[in-house]
């Protein structure tokens, strides 16, 4: 017992350097809230939703590699703070334009996804924004599924005149 406790601290002491915590590296000083403005039709309701948030980038060819690459860690940034579904598609019509698209429960975590951003991870996001070619940011649209209105009875506004 005593030799099988000596190889058990042993093995502790060998395994420290192997250790899988990462964290203790990470910043999660909270980033600066910024201004959110979109030009919405009318501002949904908390609850709504899901909403889909479309990104659509435009990029050199030369850093078409390295934007791939950035997205990898951009992705696990907005399915760690809300997202259900994140994709990044390459338009085939347009050379070099890029759609990135994720959705999200509510409007709610929408606006809560802003929030949860750490320093690290705005700095991140602003590297991948980086590599968009123009002197406007990437165009972002926000859409409100509306699906389960399709499975909802209508009601009809307009009832014809049942007049001969």
């Amino acid at each position: 017992m005593l030799g099988a406790a000596v190889l058990f601290l042993i093995s502790l002491a060998l395994a420290r350097p192997l250790s899988i915590d990462f964290t203790g590296r990470l910043n999660f000083d909270p980033a600066p809230v910024t201004a959110f403005s979109h030009k919405l039709i009318y501002t949904p309701e908390p609850h709504d939703g899901p909403m889909s948030i479309n990104v659509e980038f435009k990029v050199d060819c030369a850093h078409g590699r390295e934007f791939v690459n950035r997205m990898k860690e951009v992705r696990l940034i907005h399915l760690r703070n809300g997202a259900y579904s994140w994709r990044l598609q390459e338009e085939l019509t347009r050379p070099n334009t890029f759609c990135l698209e994720m959705v999200v429960p509510s409007w709610n975590e929408h606006l809560l996804q802003n929030e949860r951003l750490t320093k690290a991870e705005k700095e991140l996001l602003e590297r991948a924004w980086s590599l968009h070619m123009g002197s406007k940011q990437p165009e972002e649209r926000i859409y409100l599924s509306v699906n389960k209105e399709l499975f909802m009875p209508r009601q009809c506004e307009f009832q014809p005149s049942t007049k001969a």
